[in-house]
């Protein structure tokens, strides 16, 4: 398994502000709202109670870390029970015999490709070497008082060299419970994660900036290249000469998403799909950082290369035509 290590790669974000700039403009936009509304009343009056079924898996107790819920913003909240009766109901809208062969799921789902992958699944034996130098650079700033506390840590020896430490720090790292649990310590979830915060106002090759210094917690994460063959790194390497971010690896929420909206409204055309692209990357992308616009533009409009470009998404999405009535 091969890891993107050249730290450029991650932290490349040179049109990172025309994304910020679109995702916000979208968010505003009061037509994405009227639309998701008008889609969830549609699916309603079909008999699909896509708000019912997503709020009795809210009173179970589902869904309780999600953006959307307790939202001040309507889009988000219309968004979120789309999304989340997309996802509950998979099987239905992944529709893997309709995924193009220009989309980067298509080779995902024949499993020749792996578009992301958790350090913290894996051993330390696993962990990309980029991660490991990393921490032994940082070592005293990460390995401070509360950080040796949490991970009962009795001492460090500072002056050990790069190779020895590495292999101490691994023995700390593969007795740790493996569990994902955001709220627990202790665990290697915490581990990197604490790791790859220690030096945030420094260029880090585990992190990939957003606004204000807040990282990509998901940028360091994702940076996994199939070793079967180079489906992934091609993926990935358009990203970077395009200059475009990237977060999580392409967006099988988005696709989902695609797939019930068409599954509702027959006449389905490139207008469509830029609306839905556009819903998408607004309650995907940035404050939420799930998904960057190109790992959404790449799923729900495959075969449109064209809109793959951040400038020319702008131009078209706003001439998108709002009048144009999709029939159920």
């Amino acid at each position: 398994m091969n890891y993107i290590t050249d730290p450029s790669y991650l932290s490349l974000h040179e049109n990172y502000s025309n994304e910020k700039k679109t995702t916000q403009e979208l968010q505003e936009n009061t037509y994405l709202n009227s639309f998701a509304w008008k889609f969830i009343s549609d699916a309603e009056n079909k008999g699909i109670k896509i708000k019912k079924i997503i709020d009795n898996k809210i009173k179970e107790g589902g869904f309780k870390d999600f953006s959307g819920i307790d939202e001040p913003n309507n889009l988000l909240k219309n968004f979120f029970y789309i999304a989340r009766y997309a996802d509950i109901n998979k099987n239905d809208f992944t529709q893997k015999e309709k995924i193009s062969k220009n989309s980067p799921l298509y080779y995902k789902e024949l499993k020749k490709a792996t578009y992301d992958e958790k350090p913290w699944n894996l051993d330390w034996r696993q962990i990309p070497d980029y991660i490991k130098k990393h921490i032994y650079i940082n070592r005293e700033k990460i390995f401070t008082r509360p950080f040796n506390s949490e991970f009962k840590i009795n001492s460090v020896n500072f002056n050990s060299d790069e190779n020895n430490f590495i292999h101490d720090t691994g023995k700390i790292y593969d007795r740790l419970e493996s569990s994902t649990d955001p709220k627990k310590d202790g665990t290697r979830f915490k581990f990197i994660s604490k790791c790859a915060k220690c030096n945030r106002l420094q260029s880090n090759p585990i992190i990939q900036y957003q606004d204000d210094n807040h990282p990509y917690m998901e940028g360091y994460l994702m940076n996994v290249l199939d070793n079967k063959d180079t489906h992934a790194k091609k993926y990935y390497k358009t990203a970077y000469d395009s200059k475009l971010g990237l977060l999580s690896g392409p967006s099988g929420t988005s696709h989902r998403v695609k797939n019930l909206i068409t599954s509702l409204y027959k006449n389905h055309d490139q207008n469509l799909d830029l609306i839905i692209t556009s819903i998408c990357l607004a309650c995907l992308g940035i404050p939420y950082n799930c998904h960057s616009f190109y790992e959404i533009v790449t799923v729900i409009m495959p075969d449109n290369k064209d809109f793959h470009n951040i400038d020319k998404f702008n131009l078209s999405y706003k001439k998108i035509d709002w009048n144009i009535k999709y029939a159920t």
